[in-house]
């Protein structure tokens, strides 16, 4: 009977392939439902009813727009994940419901809410069209979609949870969580299924970010430049998308308010915000100096500029929101929009209008993702080549702009740092970041080997290298900002922009200087742009120098590391491509990227002059270039995963890492060849903050502020918790530390970090002008400021983790966490003291992203 029953399963799955998709065959009244070999139980029993505590956060309403729907994999684009919401029906050639590529636990789909949400349950039904379903699922949850966070089994957290799934097609599950998830990204990851993994679903829950209604970001205030305003048409130039600005009055010719061409639909006023934005609402005015306006429009947002999706009805989501108008030139309308819109670029775009269509408008939200201070671009690191920076002139060859990197010292005839040829206001120093960045600060010194500074300097930036946007001084945008240079030869000036910069070129234009026209400098900002196939981290391009290619070793100096960049050609007697000196499995090529990367991509050639390829290799990854992890296999992490390579000399052969690869330094060994092994290569990802030990995140230094310190109670108002910064001393009659009303365990220290955060230290010491400490002490974390988790015990997940304190005033005492915590605001509870609850601190991390003012205010 068993032999029976395993050849009618091997003949059901036959079909299914055999036939195509599983929708082209007729479902069986006895249907096979596949499990994987390594199935668990089901830890977790479906909600009886609706989760009726919670929201519906706009998978079946539309308020969630299909960009913000993916999944590991879609069988066609008439499967994809936009089909996975609740109640969805098949229609033409549409299917009711997500389904997957194929059937393996590598599946899932996932939702970008746009906000952080604390979500409490998710709803399923299987497919609608066809008998296909999950069975049981698990959830996980991330905040930068990179890491995430699996909902865990109540009763065992070293264990998933299974979630109880679908049994037929229609019928809805809901199923709520152990606990609250807060994040902003959410996966389902099929575990168990029926015929094929399909499915449809919504979540549940709320809102958790600090969004309310937004700051205004940038249109009156002139922080948004004229170069992000651009328009379908404009009635003339002194009509154009630049006089759009909320509050814009009539000056000589220029017109108080944009003007369209024509009267017509196709008609559209777009903005560049110049970085990732969640906007949650638009106000709008008519033309200042004529009875023009415009009494209703639509809004889209795009990430590109190319694709927009538009505002939808939340009543029903196959319309597009019509925003109510003005009505007069003057008062200004606000309208919310239904959910947060996540974008760059954000249009209006008129559906009617009074006499003409003219408008002023500003756009009100919060900054998404990690810019705070920003990470060096890599001209002190070297990560920027030579033949990047360019310059108006130079001195001389010695003086030249490749000196001008930050802590550059003389060697030789080489100068500290560049020199202009002549002292006037026509020079300028120029980087090309070789990819377009959000720039935060620059760091300026002087000449090291000379007295020869610049005191002051403007900041430009272009796109293109030939138009250039000044920085603006952000109290009279009419005018350049003018930043503070250097008084000396080698202190260190920082300055940040009071707005960040999109571009790819950036120039320093000396505005004033000592003796001469000479420095060295450093810009800090992040890369632009989604990661999804990553972009080239400069093997073909030459950003990535020579220096960071070794190899286990090279047939010749003519055949080193260097020439296996993607595309590389013979030149003379230099081969097209790297070869190892011998063929075994010691063989490996490395890149050295000189700062932390997020790996998803590899590309492969063979040797472009020779019939010599790799056909198979491995990929490993390291933080300090000696402790390797190789990239394993997804099905099975015993065993490292094999690349399939190249089959000839020249097509490129592009390969996706299972999962994301967070390293400095990456290796491929080869692992099969032809001929030889030779090859080609270039790898694709994002650049990533470098986290290891954390970055203080502001009390010592000042830049979280007072108002951000909080605590149960202060001894008086000159012990109270702005006092709590690390080496804080006493001044007058401010005590040199925090000091709690009273010694019991109900005190707590609270910093709102103002962002969220990735904590991974706290540095603590006792009070600077008394024998007063915390000998022990919790940590605990949250979102809202509401709901606190604290840091558990590794060994022991039932209890909180006790982290031991002081015992002098002031030694610094560091604590890592047992795993990072992510949150926005962090308690520290005094356990135990010596005389009196007493202390100062820090905290160490990097930034995730939810500005509530921006750069940290």
């Amino acid at each position: 009977m068993e032999q029976n029953a395993t050849i009618l399963l091997l003949v059901l799955v036959s079909i299914c392939w055999t036939g195509g998709h599983c929708a082209t065959t007729k479902p069986t009244t006895n249907p096979t439902t596949l499990i994987p070999v390594q199935s668990e139980p089901v830890t977790s029993q479906p909600t009886v009813g609706p989760i009726q505590d919670a929201s519906p956060l706009g998978l079946e309403s539309g308020a969630i727009p299909d960009s913000s729907l993916t999944a590991s994999s879609e069988y066609d684009a008439n499967h994809g994940s936009r089909r996975g919401r609740l109640n969805i029906a098949q229609v033409g050639a549409l299917f009711g419901g997500w389904s997957a590529k194929t059937k393996d636990l590598n599946q899932w789909i996932q939702v970008d809410l746009l906000d952080t949400y604390s979500i409490v349950g998710v709803a399923t039904q299987g497919r609608q069209d066809q008998f296909q379903w999950v069975s049981t699922f698990k959830i996980a949850c991330s905040m930068n979609s990179i890491t995430f966070d699996t909902v865990k089994d109540p009763v065992n957290t070293d264990n998933d949870n299974i979630f109880a799934g679908n049994s037929d097609r229609n019928t809805v599950v809901y199923n709520r969580f152990p606990v609250p998830m807060s994040c902003r990204y959410v996966r389902l990851l099929p575990y168990t299924w029926q015929q094929r993994i399909s499915l449809r679903m919504e979540l549940f829950g709320r809102r958790l970010g600090p969004i309310q209604d937004g700051s205004p970001l940038g249109l009156e205030s002139g922080a948004i430049p004229d170069s992000s305003l651009t328009a379908f048409s404009e009635y003339n130039a002194n009509h154009g998308p630049r006089r759009a600005r909320l509050n814009m009055a009539k000056v000589g010719a220029l017109t108080g308010g944009w003007s369209a061409k024509t009267n017509d639909l196709n008609q559209w006023i777009q903005v560049d915000l110049l970085a990732t934005y969640s906007i949650v609402r638009v106000a709008t005015q008519g033309r200042e100096d004529y009875s023009q306006w415009v009494t209703s429009f639509k809004i889209a947002c795009s990430m590109d500029s190319v694709t927009f999706d538009t505002v939808k009805d939340p009543t029903n989501s196959d319309n597009d929101n019509i925003f109510p108008g003005n009505s007069d030139r003057n008062t200004v309308v606000y309208n919310r929009f239904p959910v947060p819109m996540s974008c760059r670029y954000v249009r209006l775009l008129p559906y009617t209008w009074h006499e003409h269509i003219s408008l002023r408008m500003e756009f009100f939200g919060e900054l998404l993702g990690p810019i705070q201070d920003g990470s060096p671009l890599g001209l002190e690191s070297g990560a920027i080549p030579d033949s990047s920076l360019t310059a108006f002139s130079e001195y001389n060859a010695n003086h030249g702009p490749r000196r001008a990197r930050l802590n550059m010292a003389k060697v030789g005839a080489l100068t500290g740092g560049w020199s202009a040829k002549t002292n006037d206001l026509n020079q300028w120093i120029q980087v090309d970041l070789l990819a377009t960045y959000s720039i935060v600060r620059v760091a300026t010194q002087g000449r090291e080997d000379y007295s020869q500074w610049v005191t002051s300097f403007k900041i430009a930036c272009s796109m293109d290298s030939v138009t250039f946007d000044t920085v603006k001084d952000p109290t009279n945008s009419d005018n350049d900002n003018i930043f503070p240079g250097n008084s000396d030869r080698n202190t260190v000036v920082y300055n940040r922009f009071p707005v960040p910069m999109s571009c790819r070129y950036v120039r320093l234009l000396p505005y004033t200087w000592h003796e001469h026209i000479s420095l060295r400098m450093e810009f800090f900002g992040e890369l632009l742009g989604p990661i999804q196939d990553g972009s080239p981290l400069g093997l073909e391009s030459g950003a990535i120098p020579d220096s960071s290619l070794t190899a286990f070793s090279e047939y010749n100096a003519n055949h080193g590391p260097r020439r296996a960049r993607l595309n590389m050609a013979k030149v003379g007697a230099l081969t097209g491509g790297w070869s190892a000196k011998t063929n075994d499995l010691n063989q490996w090529i490395q890149v050295d990227l000189l700062a932390t990367y997020s790996i998803v991509r590899v590309a492969t050639q063979g040797r472009e002059d020779y019939s010599q390829w790799v056909t198979s290799f491995k990929i490993a990854c390291s933080m300090d270039s000696v402790t390797f992890d190789t990239v394993k296999d997804p099905t099975n992490s015993d065993n490292d995963n094999i690349f399939p390579g190249n089959s000839d000399r020249n097509t490129v052969v592009y390969n996706r890492f299972p999962v994301p690869m967070s390293c400095r330094y990456v290796r491929l060994l080869p692992y099969t060849w032809h001929e030889h092994i030779s090859l080609r290569m270039e790898f694709f990802g994002e650049l990533l903050g470098p986290i290891q030990d954390g970055s203080p995140l502001g009390l010592e230094s000042g830049a979280i502020p007072d108002s951000s310190l909080t605590a149960f109670s202060e001894y008086n108002a000159n012990h109270g918790p702005r006092r709590a910064r690390l080496n804080m001393a006493k001044v007058g009659a401010l005590t040199g530390g925090w000091s709690a009303k009273t010694n019991d365990l109900n005190q707590w220290i609270q910093v709102d970090l103002l962002a969220t955060y990735s904590i991974v230290r706290v540095a603590t010491q006792g009070r600077e002008d008394y024998s007063q400490w915390v000998t022990s002490f919790k940590i605990a974390c949250s979102m809202d400021s509401v709901t606190f988790d604290t840091v558990k015990d590794p060994t022991n997940t039932d209890n909180d983790n006790i982290f031991p304190g002081n015992s002098d005033r002031n030694t610094v005492v560091y604590n890592r966490f047992p795993v990072p915590m992510s949150c926005r605001y962090v308690r520290l509870l005094p356990n135990t003291w010596h005389e009196h609850i007493s202390l100062r601190m820090e905290f160490f991390g990097e930034l995730l992203g939810e500005f509530v003012d921006e750069l940290g205010g």
